[in-house]
């Protein structure tokens, strides 16, 4: 139920990348524009993250899980149906707001539900779920955008949504056992949030999770400009290179999911910071060697997602173990300083020139910080409790 929820968020962002440049067409307006609108909704997604949990500690889980999709509903027909690029880019901020409620929130009822161990699995197969979408979506927007326009994708959004609002309020019990009642208090909030940064195990995992999370944007924002700008392919390659690097990913997952139960969360995060480090060897040795093509893309990209698929669930559960009385919270921090070290990336790298230098650089700094955060912070910890 969760998995099929979650989706909303790659399902707002990748369907849409296909329906562009059909909607800038529609709209009489130029692609930058269009592309401005996936901008606020990311910006939505980044409010959402400090909000939800906290609302989620307060009221319970399933109460936010459905006015998180009923809103996300509601601004997805909207975008169908307006002609306005200014209010469609209001729409799609609400609609990021929104969407950032199903993936807090979903990681609390797995943080309520499980044992540290069986929650990185259940994490593990949440960033499946994730893969899945990401190979999926953009298949499904080019699809729908060339038989029925760019805002039947918008029209399936809000479907899927709905989908999931039957099924969160048909099957899924609350999972809180006891509402905080002064969760929304702001110096509640606040001693929450540094006693959450002031737990060493909690820096450790969050600033390795921000590496796994440079890794991801620089996929995001530099495999684009590596594969069209420098390498001259059109963008339909660009989308089979893309998905191929996503099913690698989305095996890694189930990998992933597996593999923790038997291993535990220490190990497997190790695994996650060694794989990060290789692709950032291999984008380097790549960018150095003169061997940047089709085949070199595809594989520093692959390794840093099954870094990523490593990582990330050990890198929750870790960081959420301590903290079962306010997991919203918890996620909630984690999710908006992801968010915020990525888009400060992606930033970073529109700043820089164009060709694969700014990928090859962000590559490095996820390398860096993955290796950092594990020596100096990670690696200490475990020799203490041994």
């Amino acid at each position: 139920m969760l998995c099929l929820t979650i989706g909303v968020g790659p399902l707002a962002v990748d369907t849409s990348l296909p329906a562009m440049g059909d909607m800038a067409a529609d709209l009489g307006l130029g692609i930058g524009r269009i592309q401005a609108s996936l901008s606020a909704f990311i910006i939505g997604v980044a409010i959402g993250q400090l909000s939800w949990g906290t609302l989620a500690d307060r009221f319970g889980r399933r109460p936010m899980l459905l006015i998180g999709l009923a809103t996300y509903v509601v601004t997805a027909l909207a975008v169908a149906a307006l002609s306005s690029i200014e209010w469609i880019m209001a729409a799609r901020v609400i609609q990021g707001f929104g969407s950032a409620a199903v993936f807090i929130i979903s990681r609390a009822v797995v943080r309520d539900l499980f044992d540290v161990t069986t929650g990185a699995k259940m994490f593990a197969r949440l960033f499946q779920t994730v893969g899945l979408f990401a190979v999926v979506c953009p298949i499904i927007g080019g699809q729908l955008t060339e038989l029925f326009g760019w805002r039947a994708v918008y029209l399936f959004m809000a479907s899927w949504s709905v989908l999931g609002i039957i099924l969160i309020a048909s099957t899924l019990k609350e999972s809180l056992a006891a509402p905080d009642h002064h969760a929304l208090r702001l110096g509640r909030i606040w001693m929450s949030f540094a006693e959450l940064l002031g737990d060493a195990t909690f820096r450790a995992y969050l600033i390795l999770g921000a590496a796994a999370y440079i890794g991801l944007f620089a996929i995001l924002a530099g495999m684009p400009i590596v594969v069209i700008n420098h390498l001259g392919e059109s963008p339909a390659v660009f989308g089979y290179v893309y998905s191929a690097v996503m099913v690698v990913y989305l095996a890694a997952t189930m990998l992933a999911g597996g593999l923790v139960s038997r291993i535990g969360i220490e190990r497997m995060a190790k695994w996650g910071v060694a794989t990060i480090a290789l692709s950032a060897i291999l984008t380097l040795a790549a960018h150095l060697g003169d061997l940047i093509a089709l085949w070199s893309v595809f594989v520093v990209n692959a390794v840093v997602m099954v870094g990523f698929a490593l990582a990330m669930p050990a890198t929750t559960a870790g960081a959420l173990a301590k903290f079962q009385h306010m997991a919203g919270r918890a996620t909630s921090l984690m999710g908006f300083a992801h968010q915020a070290v990525g888009a400060l990336a992606v930033y970073l790298m529109g700043l820089a020139s164009g060709g694969p230098h700014p990928h090859t650089i962000a590559m490095g700094s996820a390398g860096i910080v993955a290796v950092g955060a594990y020596l100096v912070l990670l690696r200490p910890l475990y020799r203490r409790v041994m």
